[in-house]
């Protein structure tokens, strides 16, 4: 069941649905430097969809083929009442250098325009590869894209 699921912010509702978070119920004096816990989890696996048991936090990242750091990551959300912990990676719009949908069309339907070979070498191996006129190079393919353009 979790691994048909394909987007990563979908696990991860998943399997925050299988973690319970309570308070902790006894606050013992420590030395350590150590922080002092703020809640305790359970971990829980679905066996058919209706039946649950509680395992240890190794069997869970286990059954699940998981690492710690990602359980942690969705303890942090749901311990700060974040329903659905959201991806943001590759997200941002900082691309200065990138070309515009409408450009890359005209690119590709400007090379898709010049005449394709079969090549000589694989014919009986590569039958639907087809390659570009050795005499074109990216000077040339330029200057026709440009006069296109204008």
């Amino acid at each position: 069941m979790f691994n048909n699921i394909s987007n990563k912010e979908k696990q991860d509702t998943f399997l925050g649905g299988l973690i319970i978070t309570n308070n902790v119920a006894r606050h013992r004096p420590v030395n350590n430097s150590k922080q002092p816990r703020s809640l305790t989890c359970k971990y829980k696996i679905r066996f058919d969809g209706i039946d649950e048991k509680v395992v240890c936090k190794k069997a869970f990242c286990s059954l699940f083929g998981i690492g710690k750091s990602r359980v942690e990551r969705i303890i942090q959300k749901v311990k700060k009442n974040i329903p659905s912990p959201v991806d943001l990676r590759g997200k941002h719009k900082n691309r200065p250098n990138k070309l515009s949908d409408h450009i890359l069309f005209k690119i590709k339907t400007n090379i898709l325009s010049f005449p394709r070979y079969i090549s000589h070498y694989s014919r009986h191996d590569n039958e639907n590869k087809r390659f570009l006129s050795p005499e074109l190079n990216k000077q040339v393919v330029q200057l026709i894209f440009r006069k296109i353009r204008v």
